[in-house]
């Protein structure tokens, strides 16, 4: 009696299974290893672009003017920063992100103002958002100072002390407190913005910390008398050296180098300075 056919190649079909067991199976741990690995290098890949997008999102940037020279940022948006001599910043990795961190020093900010898109400098504890602005934040340690020239900037401290600061005004402020100051007039504060110190009855005391600043040898008064001194006029910072013999034409005062530093003393047989003709 002939074979029914499909029992013959059902038979012919577990022969080859039984026969091709070894491969087929190692086929089969195969396959699943590769799946296997392709979720693991897909999950991988996501966690990197995770990791990825968060640092970018959260990545800064430092930028530093130099310690004796000022340095001028321009920002998407024709927003510009001025950094005196020795202050830094931090700067937001992705462009697009309206905020900046004051490190150190001073720094003004001219923005033009999106109601969008605010701009926010955060320094230390404290948050400033800019609306339509041209201000100056000096920052030295924990002490923060404001003086608003241009539009308005809103003051937030991590106590939750709020302020808004017009044009024409300057703040303090502290953990604690935010204290209205008088505002120094725009060509004293930041004429340095131009490569310009302008003094207007300002001690001398003051003066050579100003002048120290855009030196690499620091300027001190060597006598006490000499603090009560003023000075008025415009120096260029470039030029240190002159801004050192203007203060000694101008007033009773001698200019002494010593190894790491400029002394200003009393000139001799000058008391006051000298009449203008």
């Amino acid at each position: 009696m002939s074979a029914d056919p499909d029992h013959m190649i059902t038979w012919a079909s577990a022969e080859l299974r039984r026969h091709y067991a070894p491969e087929i199976a190692a086929l089969k741990q195969r396959a699943a290893r590769n799946r296997l690995r392709r979720r693991v290098l897909a999950g991988a890949l996501a966690a990197i672009m995770l990791a990825m997008g968060t640092t970018l999102s959260m990545g800064w940037r430092t930028v530093a003017a130099p310690a004796t020279a000022p340095l001028t940022l321009t920002l998407a948006d024709d927003i510009r920063l001025d950094l005196d001599a020795g202050a830094s910043v931090e700067l937001p990795l992705l462009p697009w992100r309206h905020r900046a961190r004051v490190v150190d020093g001073e720094v003004v900010f001219d923005i033009r103002h999106d109601d969008n898109r605010p701009f926010e400098v955060v320094v230390g504890d404290t948050r400033l958002t800019d609306l339509g602005t041209r201000f100056l934040v000096s920052r030295t340690g924990d002490t923060l100072s404001l003086a608003v020239y241009d539009g308005k900037v809103m003051v937030n401290t991590a106590q939750g002390l709020a302020a808004m600061v017009t044009p024409g005004h300057a703040v303090n402020v502290t953990r604690d407190t935010i204290t209205p100051h008088p505002l120094t007039d725009e060509a004293l504060a930041i004429g340095w913005r131009d490569g310009l110190l302008i003094f207007r009855d300002t001690p001398l005391s003051d003066v050579v910390v100003r002048l120290s600043r855009y030196r690499a040898q620091p300027v001190q008064v060597g006598a006490p008398v000499l603090n009560r001194l003023k000075v008025n006029g415009v120096f260029h910072i470039a030029d240190a050296d002159s801004s050192l013999a203007i203060l000694q034409q101008a007033l009773p005062v001698r200019v002494q180098q010593e190894t790491n530093r400029i002394l200003l003393f009393p000139a001799t047989g000058r008391t006051t300075p000298p009449s203008r003709r």
